[in-house]
């Protein structure tokens, strides 16, 4: 993900803007080159960051060692280009893994209904998103008190119109583009982007109401740490508790027994492997599982199906959805 490289180039464009040496603006801007390559998201968002740094550079009368930044950039960023020139389909390809272009179009009003759920307020400060494999559902992407912190640094931000502020509001507002390509109900994996910009501007929040009411500094701050820790303790309950039994069908049930029970039933012999097609990432879990525990041999021998058929040898070995009581009866009538 690309959360460490933006934290880094935060850090050092703030570092460059406050002793002005070229090295910091170099490193800042070879983070989002690296960064590019961290996640899908991050082909998008490192090129917008950029042009987000060359904006407060400009306004901030700090432009002349732009040179270092576009080499920060631009040395990482060349072997993308060379690679694409090498593997010209990779566009195509992409696009047609995510299903972009397809006949299942999003029009323009549903995809600003995709954009405002990476932004409403139920999703960053009370749910996180439908997908149970990154959320609980009951905690949102922030903590709950930063419902109020986080509105408040936004304003501040633009009212001052300090360029180095703006660009957390423009950060914030960018993460959420990439993720609108797909319908994918705001999961939060492809918008972690948006995690140090929030917590920034709840920072200013915080800052901007202390140095307004210092008198209520510390009750506020009572207030805060103790609204975090009922937070978290009602987070953990759930997490250890319910989460489990509610996110099991996400997490594809106990596949990792499944897979055990197989490579158990193949020692001292090969026998031809089954796995069943509408197990969601079930070709990942088994490389995964036969690297761990050095079973290397069983790929050749292992296939996909969606529906058993009479080509399938004796003895074969089969993992199907423990959900599906019509596809487990074929398995056992094979």
């Amino acid at each position: 993900y690309p959360l460490p490289f933006i934290l880094g180039w935060l850090y050092g464009l703030a570092t460059y803007l406050e002793d002005r040496r070229p090295r910091a603006l170099a490193g800042a801007t070879l983070c989002l080159g690296v960064g590019f390559y961290s996640y899908i998201t991050a082909v998008f968002l490192m090129p917008a960051f950029l042009v987000l740094t060359a904006l407060v550079l400009w306004r901030r009368g700090a432009s002349e060692h732009w040179r270092f930044g576009v080499i920060g950039f631009a040395v990482p960023f060349a072997i993308f280009v060379l690679w694409v020139g090498l593997h010209a389909s990779v566009f195509a390809d992409t696009f047609a893994r995510y299903g972009l272009g397809s006949s299942h179009r999003i029009g323009p009003v549903e995809r600003f209904g995709l954009y405002w759920r990476y932004l409403s307020p139920s999703f960053l400060f009370f749910n996180g998103g439908s997908q149970l494999v990154f959320s609980s559902r009951v905690a949102g992407v922030f903590p709950v008190v930063t419902a109020l912190l986080l509105p408040v640094g936004v304003i501040v931000a633009i009212r001052r119109a300090d360029p180095m502020r703006l660009l957390w509001v423009a950060g914030l507002l960018l993460t959420a583009f990439p993720a609108i390509l797909l319908d994918e109900g705001s999961a939060i994996n492809r918008a972690m982007g948006i995690v140090p910009f929030g917590v920034l501007l709840s920072a200013a929040g915080f800052d901007a109401v202390r140095t307004a009411r210092p008198r209520l500094t510390p009750s506020l701050v009572a207030v805060l740490a103790v609204v975090c820790v009922v937070q978290f303790a009602w987070f953990s309950r759930d997490y250890f508790g319910d989460y489990r039994s509610r996110s099991a069908p996400w997490f594809q049930y106990n596949i990792r027994g499944g897979l055990d029970a197989i490579v158990e039933r193949t020692q001292g012999s090969l026998r031809p492997v089954y796995l069943n097609d509408a197990i969601r990432w079930v070709d990942s879990y088994w490389k995964f599982h036969l690297r761990a525990v050095g079973r290397p041999d069983l790929l050749p021998v292992t296939n996909g199906f969606t529906h058993v058929d009479r080509t399938v040898p004796a003895g074969s070995l089969l993992l199907v959805p423990a959900t599906d009581p019509a596809l487990s009866a074929e398995a056992r009538a094979a």
